[in-house]
């Protein structure tokens, strides 16, 4: 899973052009990637709406659900039902591009 969402982190996945993404992601300041068992991907961002970590889950209908909390690992919100070719996106709006809607 750590190699699935890296590589989408890292512009697998490619809009109009393939710098598109890593400008994104890039701006999130990701860093200390945790794999757990293949099944929730962990990693700290430091994004201008968000900072502290963001969790990655495969849910049993092959789409993700992504968690992110604070510093102290309190839950600041929750996205369900995402999909891969989405997830960068919903990811930046709640990191670091959105007007916190």
């Amino acid at each position: 899973m750590k190699e699935l969402i890296n590589n989408v982190l890292s512009s697998t996945i490619r809009k109009e052009d393939g710098i598109y993404m890593n400008t994104i992601t890039g701006s999130w300041g990701i860093r200390q990637f945790v794999n757990y068992s293949n099944k929730l991907l962990r990693f700290t961002v430091s994004g201008k709406l968000h900072k502290g970590f963001v969790y990655i889950a495969l849910d049993y209908s092959d789409t993700f659900d992504v968690y992110l909390t604070a510093k102290n690992h309190k839950l600041v919100t929750t996205f369900e039902g995402i999909y891969l070719d989405n997830l960068v996106e919903v990811i930046d709006h709640a990191v670091e591009s959105g007007e916190g809607d």
